[in-house]
């Protein structure tokens, strides 16, 4: 059992984390003893009378009933409680209450002797089903749902095992007073990061709101709304002590996951950031201009219009994360071995960014501007790169190196639809199974490239380094359009015809 000296502040009020209870049975046991086995958690609360020690059992037929032992009761024994509240409809029904606690008394397998009191009401009825299963032997325990070994519980410990319990469908106004006090309870932690609090303590709140409506409970939405703004006033204050930090102390390994970064000015240019967990961090319109963030968790990171200048994200990982930025520019970043699979680069401005050797698998790079940018060794298989701006229209000189570096690119299954490839390095390159309709690949190098099954259907070549004439006449017939003038070719015929 928990420890009797447990602080005030690490009880929670029995009432607050249990729907209109009442006592049906009475047992003359400790409650560790009765929970035997079972894995249960106790939880130390407090009601008007006393301190008291309880615990939830989730019976098979589904039902949830509570134990609970006043700490300093003159006898020892533990009550029965069952959720009877005539004007909740979902509330247990006083006929099916002997049985409740028949199927409690064979579940726990308690000793008929043990039960030295029913409620008056039921006493008959619990006795008559009592005698009829006497003789079967007691119920199968269920896997039973325990919490995680802490030297010390939490009142948030109780809320969260209670939400498990009485859900949303179940009684909808009792799961948003769970939430609501769950906010409180996060507003007013001690352990972890204080900003983190503050995050859960707004998530809570929010929850609630959405049961506590303003048309359906004025009263109770002004209490959450109120506490809601609260939380975020305090949030904001402490994510600036945050930023500071991070920009005043160069510290490595950050533990920034799940955070939560809008309307905020947020301001991280040239920060520290090497091998810090982003994951699912929301940091939309940020300035990270010269920050290291290489070897960075950022796995389902949204960095909307987030400003990457110059950042170092080398070897970083990105999968499934959102960089797409319209109006954002993202000039040198450094994006090489970056895993990018499944992220969404869209409109984003690669200008001179540096993505050899990353992985864009399931990318999408729609509308990207590529030029300059450096995708040598790339894995862009069934990337989506339709309509990525890749040269700049202003610069016509042929003598200018203007193309993508594309060389060894993984491009299979790719979506290259009207893409401008001109003057491109596409050695090497794989662009098996690609969509390749209406590309533009006038002077791009595609010695040893691979075009195995790709669809090109009005793509245009021309004096093209790795084009035989047998590869050609095959590129032809297959919809290509070729622009050079006869006989000028390559003399390599490394191209095997398709």
């Amino acid at each position: 059992m928990t420890n009797p000296t447990t602080k005030k502040s690490q009880r929670v009020r029995f009432e607050e984390v249990t729907p209109t209870n009442e006592i049906v049975a009475y047992f003359n046991a400790q409650l560790p003893s009765l929970l035997l086995g079972t894995g249960l958690p106790i939880f130390p609360g407090y009601d008007d009378l006393d301190y008291i020690q309880f615990a939830y059992i989730t019976l098979p037929s589904g039902n949830t009933v509570v134990l609970g032992q006043y700490e300093n009761a003159p006898e020892i024994g533990v009550d029965l409680y069952i959720d009877f509240n005539p004007k909740n409809n979902l509330s247990t029904l006083a006929a099916n209450i002997p049985t409740l606690v028949v199927e409690t008394l064979r579940y726990l397998a308690i000793p008929r002797a043990t039960a030295v009191w029913f409620h008056p009401d039921y006493e008959t009825e619990i006795e008559r089903l009592y005698a009829k299963h006497s003789e079967i032997e007691p119920i199968a325990r269920l896997e039973l749902a325990s919490l995680p070994s802490n030297e010390e519980s939490e009142t948030i410990d109780c809320f969260l095992y209670a939400l498990n319990i009485y859900t949303r469908e179940k009684l909808p106004e009792y799961w948003a007073m769970l939430q609501h006090n769950l906010g409180l309870a996060y507003f007013d932690r001690i352990k972890d990061e204080r900003w983190r609090n503050l995050q859960k303590s707004i998530e809570y709140f929010n929850n609630s709101l959405e049961v506590f409506t303003h048309d359906k409970f004025p009263r109770r939405w002004q209490i959450n709304d109120e506490n809601l703004d609260r939380s975020r006033n305090a949030r904001n204050i402490e994510i600036q002590k945050l930023i500071s930090d991070i920009l005043n102390r160069p510290i490595k390994n950050r533990d920034l996951k799940d955070i939560y970064l809008v309307n905020i000015d947020l301001n991280l240019k040239g920060a520290c950031l090497i091998n810090a967990d982003l994951t699912n961090a929301f940091m939309v319109n940020a300035v990270l201009c010269n920050a290291n963030l290489s070897n960075a968790k950022l796995r389902h990171a949204k960095l909307q219009n987030t400003n990457l200048c110059n950042a170092d994200l080398t070897n970083s990982d990105l999968h499934c994360a959102d960089l797409s930025s319209p109006h954002v520019v993202s000039f040198y970043t450094n994006l090489s071995g970056a895993n990018l699979i499944n992220a969404n680069l869209s409109n984003t401005n690669l200008y001179r960014v540096d993505i050899s050797n990353a992985n864009l698998s399931n990318a999408n790079l729609s509308g990207a501007i590529l030029i300059f940018a450096n995708l040598s060794n790339a894995k862009l298989n069934h990337a989506n790169l339709e309509g990525v701006i890749i040269r700049r229209p202003d610069i016509h000189s042929a003598n200018d190196t203007i193309g993508a570096q594309l060389g060894g690119a993984d491009l299979s299954d790719a979506n290259l639809i009207n893409v401008d490839l001109t003057r491109s390095c596409l050695n090497d390159a794989i662009l098996s199974r690609a969509n390749l309709i209406g590309t533009d690949f006038r002077g791009a190098d595609l010695l040893n490239a691979n075009l195995d099954f790709a669809v090109v259907n009005k793509a245009k070549f021309g004096n093209n380094k790795g084009i035989s004439e047998s590869m050609r006449q095959d590129l032809l017939s297959r919809g290509a359009i070729f622009e050079d003038s006869p006989g000028d070719r390559s003399e390599s015929q490394t191209l095997v015809p398709r």
